[in-house]
C-alpha cells in the first residue's frame, strides 16, 4: 500500500493528473492506511508536498464528491510549518472533532506564526457552531476560552490575535463580547474588532459600525460595511448606499455584497444601478449580490400553492 500511494503522491508532485481510481485512494483516507500514507509522504520534499495539497485542492474543487480531509489531517503534524499551515487552509468544511481538537492544539503550542495564524481563522467556522447550538458544551467552552486567551495574549503575534478575536466575535457571552470591546482600542487589532463586531449579528453595534463606516481608512470602511450585512438591519441601507459610490473598490464591493444581504428595494435599485458600473469587479459584485437577494427573496416566499 505504501508503494501506492509513494507512486500517487509522485504522480501529483510531478505535475501530472491522476485518474478517478487514485482519487479514490487518496480520497476518505481509512484510519488503518494512515501509516502507510504517511511513510509515503515523508519520502517528498517539502516543495512536492506542498505541491501535492494544491493539487488536491484543484481536485476537490472540481469533484465535490472527493473528501481529503482525513488525509489533510493526517499531516497537520508535518515538520514543515507551511504544509501544516496549507494543510489547514486547504481542509473543506471539516466539521468533525478530531479537526477541531488538532487545530485547538496547534493555536496553542504551535511554534509557528504561519501555523497558530490559520488554525486561529479555521476556528472561526467552529465558533459559529459552537454559537448556534451545534457543538457539545465542553469542546463549545474550552474553544472560546483558547480563542480569548490568544487575543489577549500581548506576547502573541499580532495576526494570529486578530484571528482569534474575529472568531471569538460569534460568542454573544458577555466575557466574549468584552474581549471584542476592548480589542477596539488596541490599533492593531481594530480591524479585526470590528469584523467580530458583525459576527456576533447583534443589533446593538449598529451605531457602532456605522460610525466606522466613515473611517479615513478605507480597511475600516470595508471591514464595518461587512459587518452592517452580517447584522442585517435594514437602518444600514442609506449608508451602504453611500458607500457604493465610495472612492475605495474594496469599499463598493463590501457595500455591494452586504445590500444583497440585507435586501428591500432601496438595496435592490441600488444594485441595479451599480451593475452599470464601469468598474468590472464592482459590476461584478453587484450581480452577484442581485443573486443573493433574489434567491433569499424566494426562500422567503416559499414554494408557490
Amino acid at each position: 500500500m505504501a508503494e501506492t500511494f509513494a507512486s500517487i503522491l509522485e504522480t501529483l508532485a510531478a505535475g501530472q493528473p491522476i485518474g478517478e481510481v487514485q482519487q479514490a485512494t487518496l480520497a476518505d483516507l481509512p484510519f488503518g492506511q494512515t501509516a502507510a500514507f504517511l511513510a509515503a509522504w515523508t519520502r517528498l520534499s517539502e516543495p512536492a508536498r506542498l505541491h501535492v495539497l494544491a493539487a488536491l485542492d484543484d481536485l476537490a474543487a472540481t469533484n465535490l464528491r472527493l473528501d481529503f480531509n482525513p488525509l489533510y489531517r493526517a499531516v497537520l503534524h508535518d515538520p514543515a510549518p507551511a504544509v501544516r499551515a496549507a494543510a489547514i487552509r486547504t481542509s473543506r468544511e471539516d466539521e468533525t472533532e478530531q479537526f477541531l481538537l488538532a487545530l485547538l492544539n496547534l493555536l496553542e503550542r504551535d511554534p509557528s506564526v504561519e501555523v497558530r495564524a490559520a488554525a486561529a481563522e479555521a476556528l472561526a467556522p467552529f465558533a459559529y457552531r459552537a454559537e448556534v447550538g451545534l457543538l457539545d458544551e465542553p469542546a463549545a467552552a474550552r474553544l472560546q476560552a483558547v480563542l480569548a486567551a490568544r487575543a489577549q495574549d500581548a506576547r502573541e503575534d499580532a495576526g494570529v490575535r486578530a484571528q482569534a478575536l474575529a472568531g471569538l466575535g460569534y460568542f454573544s457571552a458577555p466575557e466574549a463580547q468584552a474581549v471584542v470591546q476592548q480589542a477596539l482600542e488596541h490599533p492593531a487589532l481594530e480591524q479585526a474588532a470590528v469584523r467580530a463586531l458583525g459576527r456576533s449579528a447583534d443589533p446593538r453595534y449598529l451605531e457602532r459600525l456605522l460610525d466606522y463606516s466613515q473611517s479615513p481608512q478605507a480597511e475600516l470602511r470595508a471591514e464595518a460595511a461587512t459587518a452592517l450585512g452580517e447584522i442585517e438591519d435594514e437602518r444600514a441601507v442609506p449608508r451602504l448606499i453611500e458607500l457604493v459610490d465610495d472612492a475605495s473598490q474594496e469599499v463598493r464591493v463590501a457595500a455591494l455584497c452586504s445590500l444583497g444581504q440585507i435586501g428591500g428595494e432601496e438595496a435592490q435599485e441600488a444594485l441595479l444601478y451599480a451593475v452599470e458600473d464601469l468598474d468590472p469587479g464592482v459590476a461584478e459584485a453587484a450581480r452577484e449580490a442581485l443573486a443573493t437577494l433574489e434567491a433569499s427573496e424566494e426562500l422567503s416566499e416559499g414554494p408557490l400553492l
